[in-house]
């Protein structure tokens, strides 16, 4: 049975010595690393977190399209109405982005992220500057303050180094499956 030490495990034998440097015997090279097991990300047993995509499948569940509103507010009141935050989410970021070029810049640092990144079509409401793209970028996260911020900062930085605005995000999640009724 091993101990967790961080992002390592200590073996019975480390245990008993009290520290992995304890062996130290081979002349002061360093630790004796044969008593520790490092814990490999591929072995984790956590469960992975679906990918949702941005299909047309997902419902909106909320969302923040002013600039003065705290994320945390909208999180709290996403809370109140029985949205789970804990859970992944897809999040859509809103930009309008001035031409295609712009937007294949768009498209090649967000995908570094692992944003997806879509024009959205002409069905959608036209952008305020003729020949501009409006363009959504989403990405599966759960939802926290600090991340929504953080994120919401860097589209805005993104999209004013490109010439464009963003304009705010939302959150989709899963459509409910409707309730099902009991045979009697």
């Amino acid at each position: 049975m091993a101990v967790g030490v961080g992002r390592a495990t200590l073996t019975p034998q480390a245990r008993r010595t009290g520290s992995p440097w304890a062996g130290v015997g081979r002349g002061g090279r360093g630790p004796n690393l044969t008593r520790v097991r490092f814990a490999l990300p591929w072995r984790r047993r956590e469960p992975m977190a679906p990918t949702l995509v941005d299909d047309g499948t997902l419902r909106v569940v909320g969302g923040s399209f002013d600039p003065a509103r705290a994320d945390s507010a909208v999180i709290a009141a996403l809370v109140a109405t029985g949205v789970d935050p804990e859970t992944p989410h897809l999040v859509r970021h809103h930009l309008t982005l001035p031409d295609v070029a712009a937007v294949e810049s768009a498209r090649a640092v967000l995908a570094q992220e692992g944003y997806q990144v879509l024009v959205v079509d002409a069905a959608a409401p036209a952008p305020m500057v003729p020949g501009a793209s409006a363009v959504r970028a989403s990405r599966t996260q759960t939802l926290t303050a600090l991340s929504l911020a953080q994120e919401r900062s860097r589209m805005a930085g993104l999209a004013q180094r490109l010439g464009g605005s963003a304009s705010g995000w939302d959150a989709c999640a899963p459509q409910l499956a409707p309730p099902q009724e009991r045979p009697r």
